[in-house]
């Protein structure tokens, strides 16, 4: 298989498959709370990018936080930089409730990334200002980075039934994203990442796991992590088939909602790590 970028094989499907589901989120019930097919994917992402160059003044090649609570708004946030040519950074959110050590891995990746942006949700957005996160943070031994934070929500949806013109496909050698350890044992590390190497790897991924439009994948994996981000979201639209997504919330809170869900939609594929 010849390797096109991500977003190429977005506008493929998009053409070829375009009211076919591509990622839907569920509720704690298994209930599908939200949901793009290809074209809405592609017109969504399409629209935000140009939103973000245009309307936000966000230059080619600078560096974007992406932090979500858990939801489509994240990922559709992703394509939108690549397709902006932005340098996505995705990150843990910072739990208002319990800041001192999310803080200061955020901080760290913040400065690291050299990032002045923010794209966030209203949800988030809300959750941290009634948290007072400001006053927090300071009494945590750090203070709150100056950031623009840009909520992306309103232009997102907006964009799903309008066609926009495509922003341009990226160069396989643009970085597409940076992509950051846990900073469990350490401080975060931030690894480039191209869009020939997200490619290289999605190519592998889908020819190693028998991946097709046929694909039907249940994940509830953060997406910010390698695994949930690239084998279960990306992998999904590279493939052209269709994804089940669900909080890792509801996991802890009923592993079964895992199982369910799988049985529900009829799963083909599922990633975990070896504790679940």
């Amino acid at each position: 298989m010849e390797r096109h970028t991500l977003i190429e094989r977005l506008s493929h499907w998009a053409n070829e498959q375009p009211d076919k589901l591509a990622w839907s989120f569920l509720d704690d019930n298994l209930k599908v709370i939200d949901s793009f097919t290809y074209k809405e994917l592609d017109n969504a992402s399409s629209g935000l990018a140009l939103h973000l160059l245009n309307k936000c003044k966000i230059k080619e090649n600078d560096r974007v936080l992406l932090v979500f609570f858990p939801g489509l708004e994240f990922t559709v946030s992703l394509l939108a930089c690549f397709k902006a040519n932005i340098t996505a950074v995705p990150v843990f959110p910072p739990d208002p409730r319990k800041l001192k050590k999310d803080l200061h891995h955020f901080v760290s990746i913040q400065e690291s990334s050299g990032s002045k942006v923010c794209l966030t949700h209203s949800a988030y957005n809300f959750a941290k200002n009634m948290a007072g996160a400001k006053n927090l943070f300071s009494l945590s031994g750090h203070s709150w980075p100056q950031m623009e934070w840009i909520q992306i929500d309103k232009v997102l949806y907006s964009s799903k039934k309008i066609s926009t013109a495509t922003a341009k496909i990226p160069n396989k050698s643009d970085i597409a994203f940076l992509q950051y350890t846990s900073g469990s044992t350490s401080e975060p590390k931030g690894v480039m990442i191209s869009h020939a190497n997200l490619a290289h790897n999605l190519t592998l991924i889908i020819t190693e796991l028998r991946c097709s439009t046929s694909t039907i994948e249940v994940s509830w994996l953060p997406q910010y992590h390698d695994m949930g981000l690239i084998g279960s979201y990306l992998g999904c639209i590279y493939c052209g088939g269709t994804g089940y997504y669900l909080s890792p919330i509801s996991f802890l809170k009923d592993a079964t909602c895992w199982v369910r869900a799988m049985s529900k939609y009829k799963a083909s594929h599922t990633q975990a790590p070896n504790f679940a």
